[in-house]
């Protein structure tokens, strides 16, 4: 273990260093003693302190730390199955203390992540050490009654790469937001979910919990998804032409309803007149012009449906693909507090339509679409995909669907007459 500190001399802890321990103990936590338990009481504490250092002989790593050959500290740590625990940081309050205290957490982190294992530690209430573990990347995970619970656990290089984007290129609360969300993105894809079941054959149901997003199949991108989840192509350098920048468009449910009856809807046409406008599910335009005969108007119009330009249909067989979320577990609550409104975006993370290229009739089209539409931040992580949504080219495509059930084992695949087609 190398420390670049000038006078830094680290050793294996051994049992003559025993009174050593205990000085070094009560000069750190005296005053923590004092104010949460009452008090220092030299023969409990040295009973006490000569216990934990017994037990300290035993772990992977217990060192003495002395600095210009006078002991200063100790340090230690044990590896266990699933995390590397039992910190031991203890420093006397000398010249260059800070640059020893963050040098040992930097070689920590280096064995931990070697191991791929996440580091566990505590710092008493009210000590500025906290700030030191904060620097070193830690993260304050709980408190108790006199500790600050501490956990580190390795960043993705893609994570540091996206925190990077967002501090080069915003600024103030918008940072800020975006920074909180990516932190909700990676701290909800730690988490285990069970998500929905269906038996082959079975009839989707989509509801207020349910959110989901469409694009064209491309087996690149959808390996890139079964990786993390579905993240905004602006992170990656594939800029939003149309919408809102930044994040994920997805579509969203005010209630139940099955997939198949979705499909009918949304493959029919957005209607404006006087003012308001409707969806025309497909195969009703009858219907819309025999109940406008009883209306007084002076003309209407209409354009397909923005979900059929996105998600699978027999209207456009393009080979699209959808990602079914479901966003009903509690831990997505702060995922989905920052879920943006159409009308109140950051200038800098929206792409408006020019006005001189809208009218009335559009602004309403736009309104209504925008009802329907929920934009997450950064994007929602892989574990909250419960089901693929495919179109018939998809469908009959063997080596495709053999490929998403590879990618998403856990996951059911459905068609356009919302059946599922593969557990």
């Amino acid at each position: 273990m190398n420390i670049n500190i000038d006078g830094i001399q680290i050793y294996n802890a051994k049992k003559k260093d025993k009174d050593v321990y205990y000085q070094v103990k009560k000069e750190c936590c005296e005053k923590f003693v004092k104010k949460y338990f009452g008090g220092w009481n030299e023969n409990e504490q040295r009973d006490y302190n000569n216990k934990i250092f017994d037990e300290s002989l035993s772990q992977t790593c217990f060192k003495m730390i002395k600095f210009k050959d006078k002991p200063v500290g100790f340090f230690g740590y044990s590896v266990f199955e699933k995390e590397v625990g039992c910190v031991t940081l203890q420093i006397m309050n000398i010249k260059s203390r800070s640059k020893i205290f963050i040098g040992l957490l930097q070689s920590l982190i280096c064995i931990a992540t070697k191991l791929n294992k996440p580091i566990y530690a505590k710092s008493f209430l009210g000590s500025k050490d906290v700030e030191i573990y904060k620097d070193a990347g830690f993260e304050v995970v709980g408190t108790t009654q006199s500790h600050y619970l501490l956990s580190f656990k390795e960043k993705s290089m893609e994570r540091i790469n996206y925190e990077s984007l967002v501090n080069e290129r915003f600024n103030g609360e918008t940072k800020e937001l975006m920074l909180k969300q990516i932190a909700n993105f990676y701290d909800l894809g730690e988490k285990e979910f069970k998500n929905k079941k269906y038996k082959l054959g079975a009839d989707v149901v989509l509801g207020k919990t349910t959110l989901m997003t469409g694009f064209k199949f491309d087996a690149e991108y959808l390996k890139l998804i079964a990786k993390e989840g579905k993240i905004c192509g602006d992170y990656a350098g594939v800029e939003t032409r149309h919408g809102v920048k930044w994040a994920v468009s997805t579509w969203k449910f005010a209630k139940k309803i099955k997939l198949k009856d979705y499909v009918t809807k949304y493959s029919g046409m957005t209607v404006a007149y006087n003012g308001v406008y409707e969806i025309v599910p497909y195969g009703k335009l009858d219907e819309f012009v025999e109940k406008l005969k009883k209306k007084d108007h002076f003309l209407w119009e209409a354009e397909s449906t923005r979900e059929m330009r996105f998600l699978p249909n027999d209207i456009r067989k393009n080979g699209s693909i959808a990602l079914i979320f479901n966003v009903g577990h509690k831990d997505c609550d702060k995922l989905l507090e920052n879920e943006l409104q159409r009308d109140f975006i950051p200038e800098e993370i929206a792409l408006r339509p020019n006005p001189n290229e809208r009218n009335k009739t559009r602004a309403l089209m736009e309104k209504g679409f925008g009802e329907r539409c929920a934009y997450i931040m950064f994007g929602i992580p892989r574990n909250c995909i419960e089901g693929l949504f495919v179109d018939r080219t998809v469908e009959k495509n063997k080596k495709q669907l053999t490929l998403l059930k590879q990618l998403f084992p856990d996951c059911y695949i459905c068609n356009i007459d919302g059946k599922v087609i593969a557990e």
